[in-house]
């Protein structure tokens, strides 16, 4: 694992950058202008996005559902945090 790390977070830190852009062309394009509704979107994208993705991808894998759980609450709060940054970067 020690030596796939720095692609790995390389790999991570790219993905969290096309995320980060999305979110914040689909913000442009509702008009936000706040953290709190940059929130609200972030929160909404990943309950109608992010979970039900994580969630049957759970569902055809062999792992407990703590370990969607633990998954899913990241990305709920990359996606609050993301949303809250670009949403009062305005």
């Amino acid at each position: 694992m020690r030596a796939k790390a720095p692609k790995t977070y390389t790999a991570s830190f790219v993905a969290f950058l096309v995320m980060g852009a999305v979110l914040h062309i689909i913000l442009a394009h509702l008009g936000v202008e706040s953290a709190s509704a940059g929130t609200s979107w972030g929160f909404h994208l990943w309950l109608g996005i992010a979970a039900p993705i994580g969630f049957t991808a759970n569902l055809y894998s062999d792992k407990p559902i703590a370990a969607f759980l633990i998954d899913t609450g990241y990305q709920l709060a990359y996606l609050l945090a993301m949303g809250a940054i670009l949403g009062a970067w305005h």
